[in-house]
C-alpha cells in the first residue's frame, strides 16, 4: 500500500500563463457577480422610486436591506463557527503574531486610526455579510453581532441611498 502512494505521479504545476488567466476569470467572474447582484438588487428601488417617490424608497429598503444584510451576516457567522470548529484560520493565526511583533509597536497606531475608516469602506463595498464573516475570519470574536449590525446598517443605508439618489434624478 505504501509502494503504490510513493508511485502515485504528482499534479502537473500550472504554468504561469494557466495562473494568470485563471486570477483573470476569477476577477472577471467576482465583477459580474456583483455587477448582477447590484442590478437585482436596485432593480426594486426604481420601481418604488418611480412610483412612490426617492425618499420613500429610501426609508423602505434602507429598512429592508439592512435587516436582510444582519440575518444573512448572523447566519455566515454561525456556518463559519460550525465550519471551523473554533479553530483559528491561518490569518487569525497570522494577525496574532504581527500584533505580537516588535513592528506592531510603531503600527499599533497607524492601524488603530485606519479601523474605522477600514470598517465603513469594507462594509460601504463589500456589505454587511462579507465585512462580518471578514472580521470573524482574521479572529475577532467579541461583539461580532454588534458589529454585524452596524455594518449591515451602513451597507443598507448608502446602497439604498446611491440607488435611490440616481433613480430619482433619472426616472
Amino acid at each position: 500500500m505504501s509502494e503504490q502512494a510513493a508511485e502515485a505521479p504528482a499534479a502537473p504545476a500550472w504554468s504561469p500563463a494557466h495562473r494568470l488567466l485563471g486570477g483573470v476569470a476569477g476577477i472577471g467572474v467576482i465583477i459580474a457577480l456583483w455587477l448582477s447582484s447590484d442590478l437585482v438588487l436596485a432593480a426594486p428601488i426604481g420601481a418604488v422610486t418611480k412610483l412612490a417617490g426617492a425618499w420613500f424608497a429610501f426609508v423602505l429598503f434602507s429598512a429592508v436591506y439592512s435587516i436582510a444584510s444582519f440575518l444573512l451576516a448572523l447566519l455566515a457567522i454561525r456556518a463559519y463557527e460550525r465550519f471551523s470548529r473554533g479553530e483559528p484560520s491561518r490569518l487569525a493565526t497570522w494577525v496574532d503574531r504581527q500584533a505580537s511583533s516588535p513592528r506592531a509597536r510603531w503600527a499599533r497606531p497607524l492601524a488603530q486610526g485606519g479601523r474605522v475608516i477600514g470598517f465603513v469602506v469594507g462594509s460601504v463595498l463589500v456589505g454587511g455579510v462579507l465585512m462580518t464573516w471578514f472580521l470573524r475570519y482574521s479572529g475577532r470574536t467579541r461583539g461580532l453581532v454588534g458589529l454585524a449590525a452596524l455594518s449591515s446598517t451602513i451597507f443598507g443605508v448608502t446602497f439604498t441611498a446611491t440607488y435611490a439618489g440616481i433613480f430619482h434624478f433619472v426616472l
